[in-house]
């Protein structure tokens, strides 16, 4: 996946939308698989990041989409202003973003930033030098017992679908 940087004569200056990046990073989709919590998954208990609206965990009502990648960066760098914290990064929800499911968010990110905090929004960034390969592990909170039919790389808003296979391994259907 390629993104370049684009013209920007008829947008306001200091308008930025987050993710950007210049030059060239691959991305290979792993694993993509279905648990019944964050424990189930693997994922540490101190390293969730749960939304406001769900204090703890809840596992009834409630499904973990544990997603693996690898991101290879050719030779692109963060533009300026590209993350919520203003920190060097790459945003990884621009990199890979579930759809087909009406409520997600992530509550795990296994590649935050080493200087990055929660309270200052950098729970999605990630630094990759150019010529460096990562794989990644980000935990999605879906609600209710839906499965994600894509994945959309790239801006949210404008990427590229790709089609999804989950591997189901939740015990409470």
């Amino acid at each position: 996946m390629a993104k370049r940087n684009t013209d920007r004569s008829s947008i306001e200056p200091d308008y930025r939308p987050l993710g950007e990046w210049d030059g060239t990073l691959r991305l290979r989709i792993d694993e993509v698989a279905l648990f019944d919590s964050p424990g189930a998954a693997g994922i540490p208990a101190d390293g969730i990041q749960l939304p406001s609206y769900l204090p703890t965990w809840k596992q009834d009502g409630y499904s973990l989409c544990l997603l693996t990648y690898t991101v290879e960066n050719v030779d692109a760098s963060p533009l300026p202003g590209s993350t919520k914290s203003g920190k060097d990064g790459f945003c990884n929800s621009f990199i890979a973003s579930l759809e087909g499911i009406e409520s997600f968010d992530q509550i795990y990110f296994d590649g935050m930033i080493e200087d990055g905090s929660l309270e200052d929004g950098d729970g999605n960034v990630f630094r990759l030098e150019p010529g460096e390969t990562r794989t990644f592990h980000s935990g999605i909170v879906m609600a209710g017992d839906g499965v994600p039919s894509a994945l959309r790389i790239g801006d949210p808003n404008c990427g590229i679908r790709v089609a999804l296979e989950c591997e189901d391994k939740r015990s409470h259907l």
